[in-house]
């Protein structure tokens, strides 16, 4: 679905973004940035998860008990995403 007509058809349902295919991977990560950005800004917030777990939206870090764990880019921008949208 890239023509125009796709196009406008997206547009006109209600959507305010569109990706036609195919897409470099690189394109869709700076969308979601972007759509984050825009739709939340920046946060200085820190989420509580329980068992001395907290994440730091701002920073897409996760602590345990002051000690920063490990997460993959990826992982870290997911949970940000899951934490962000309401639910």
């Amino acid at each position: 679905m890239n023509s125009v007509e796709d196009v406008t058809r997206g547009f006109e349902s209600g959507c305010d973004d569109y990706i036609r295919k195919p897409f470099a991977l690189k394109e869709l990560l700076v969308r979601v940035e972007g759509l984050l950005k825009r739709r939340f800004g920046t946060h200085d917030e820190k989420i509580n998860l329980g068992d001395g777990f907290f994440f730091d939206i701002k920073e897409n870090i996760l602590t345990k008990e002051n000690k920063r764990v490990a997460l993959k880019n990826k992982e870290a921008k997911l949970l940000t995403l899951f934490f962000r949208i309401p639910q």
